[in-house]
């Protein structure tokens, strides 16, 4: 761009400067009509919980044994109960085969 002696653009650079942020402006509507790119993480293997088990999330797990959660946490401290991690802070749980259910309350 030049500038005549005070510093204010040429009529002809604002045309061009125009003419750029258009393109800019092309280009960015352009990639957002595109189809987003999974990230890594949404790459990642998940493991799918089967659906012959009984997986349960934490609230699931404690309604239907009746039990706090802190019980729940000394269950899988002990080796009681099978934990099955998702990635995050996701969890499933279960009673090992074998297990007695229900064996437990606050």
């Amino acid at each position: 761009m030049s500038a005549m002696g005070s510093g204010h653009l040429v009529p002809a650079d604002l045309a061009d400067l125009f003419e750029q942020s258009a393109e800019i402006n092309r280009r960015i509507a352009e990639r957002l009509r595109q189809k987003p790119r999974p990230t890594p993480a949404a790459d990642a293997v998940v493991p799918r919980v089967p659906e012959d088990t009984a997986w349960m999330t934490a609230n699931e797990f404690c309604r239907h044994f009746k039990i706090a959660r802190s019980t729940l946490q000394r269950f899988k401290e002990d080796g009681r109960v099978e934990v099955m991690n998702l990635g995050g802070s996701t969890r499933r749980y279960r009673v090992f085969p074998g297990t007695a259910k229900g064996s437990g309350g606050s």
